[in-house]
């Protein structure tokens, strides 16, 4: 199965195969690191861009004029543009990101990128970052963040933390989603002090996002998948 040429953070796709998405690279590049968000506002690439984006019952919009809830709208992010595991590989996701504003001179909305863990973390290397070692993440930009670095993805993963811009209090209320940076795990690191940062990730998000199972599955990701690594 070939797929669409894609340009890559770390690699260029250019086939793939049907077993478990096997890569074929084309050229290598930088190396970089990852952070997560979760703020619910509509897509930066959703603006005329051909990205999808949600109205607060989670109908696809069809228009792209239509303002963010983190700017007093109603358009949100879609909540099924969550990470998820790819059937059969255990060692392969994909996932959206917010990215830096251009690669290679030319817009990053919706260029895909492939993110490589070599098990060390930006800030420091922990058990969990050790664990993520190898596993490959493929990512598609929908949002562009002027303020995300050249060599970072910002992950959307429910309750990776709002950020600036808060458009989840529309959908979940005074629901604890976690610190504003960070979101739930830096809750769970930096405040709970927990022992086991698994085991409060997946409790922060049963009961975060217990009346929508979609976000749910996408923050209980980042504890089995992403092994609850920090930045």
């Amino acid at each position: 199965m070939k797929a669409i040429l894609c340009l890559i953070g770390l690699v260029i796709i250019s086939e793939v195969s049907t077993q478990c998405l096997t890569i074929k690279v084309k050229s290598q590049s930088k190396q970089g690191y990852t952070s997560r968000y979760w703020n619910c506002c509509k897509p930066h690439c959703a603006w005329r861009r051909g990205a999808s984006s949600c109205d607060l019952n989670q109908r696809r919009e069809t228009s792209h004029d239509i303002n963010s809830i983190c700017g007093g709208g109603t358009s949100s992010v879609c909540f099924d543009q969550i990470p998820f595991q790819v059937d059969g590989c255990p060692d392969m996701s994909f996932a959206f990101v917010a990215s830096s504003g251009h690669y290679a001179g030319v817009s990053s909305c919706g260029k895909c990128f492939q993110i490589t863990f070599t098990g060390e973390g930006q800030w420091k290397t922990t058990p969990q970052t050790q664990a993520l070692k190898g596993k490959k993440l493929i990512v598609m930009s929908n949002t562009i963040d002027y303020d995300v670095k050249a060599d970072q993805f910002g992950v959307m993963v429910p309750g990776g933390g709002v950020g600036l811009y808060n458009g989840c209090g529309k959908y979940f209320g005074d629901s604890n989603i976690g610190s504003q940076y960070g979101g739930i795990l830096s809750e769970c690191i930096e405040v709970k002090k927990a022992s086991d940062p698994v085991s409060c990730l997946k409790q922060g998000c049963q009961k975060a996002f217990a009346r929508i199972p979609l976000a749910k599955k996408g923050c209980l990701w980042l504890a089995d998948w992403f092994e609850a690594a920090d930045d």
